[in-house]
Formats: structure tokens, C-alpha cells, sequence
């Protein structure tokens, strides 16, 4: 995987990807994160509740894009500190660390991150 900018990659096909979230200065704040990829809902891995992980494999054809949307809630009365933590990897990962945080103050909430069939 190479990073072009924090919200898209590079990948090649059947390369492995894996998406991990974490909630970090939540305190006893409940977060909530949900998840899209091509259109479908996409589900965390099983006992991954408290640093949701997604994985999945690269089946598109060269010249296609996967498409991951993320969907991040502040539920109200979360410290103004809390803020999600997620870290992209694939293989050979190229420009990395990859990832990206999601503060109370930013804008937009609901990222897409697009991953570019190369091969």
C-alpha cells in the first residue's frame, strides 16, 4: 500500500487491509463508529468492540477503487478531548504511518477513504 494523502492509497489486488479504531479520552463516554465499504455495510471484526477493526481484501479489477466511509459520533457529554485514532495499514506499506484522527472540532465527521487498484 502506498499513502497519496491520508484519505487515499494505493493498493494492489488481493493485498490485505486492515482498518483499527480507537476511542481514546472517552472516559466513561460511550463512542460509536459505523462503517461502508463499497456501498455495503461493513462490520468490525468479532472481539474488536473497543478499537473496532476492519479488514478486508483487495478483489477489485486494476483502475477500480474500493471506497471506505467512516461515520463518527461524539455522543453528548464527551470530554472535549476525546478523539478517534485510526490507523490504515496494508502491505509494504509506503509512506506510512497512515491514518488519520477524528477530533469533537472536525468538520466532516463521515470521511472517505478510497483505496486505487494499481495491479
Amino acid at each position: 500500500m502506498k499513502k497519496n494523502d491520508s484519505f487515499s492509497y494505493d493498493v494492489r489486488r488481493t493485498e490485505p487491509i486492515v482498518i483499527v479504531i480507537t476511542p481514546v479520552n472517552f472516559g466513561d463516554s460511550m463512542f460509536s463508529v459505523r462503517a461502508n465499504r463499497d456501498g455495503e455495510r461493513f462490520d468490525p471484526e468479532p472481539g474488536s468492540e473497543n478499537a473496532p477493526r476492519y479488514e478486508f481484501t483487495v478483489s477489485k479489477p486494476a483502475n477500480d477503487i474500493h471506497t471506505v466511509i467512516l461515520e463518527f459520533t461524539f455522543i453528548q457529554g464527551s470530554p472535549d478531548a476525546a478523539v478517534y485514532e485510526v490507523v490504515i495499514s496494508g502491505q509494504n506499506d509506503q509512506g506510512c504511518p497512515c491514518g488519520f484522527r477524528i477530533r469533537k472540532t472536525t468538520g466532516n465527521k463521515e470521511p472517505a477513504i478510497e483505496f486505487f487498484v494499481v495491479a
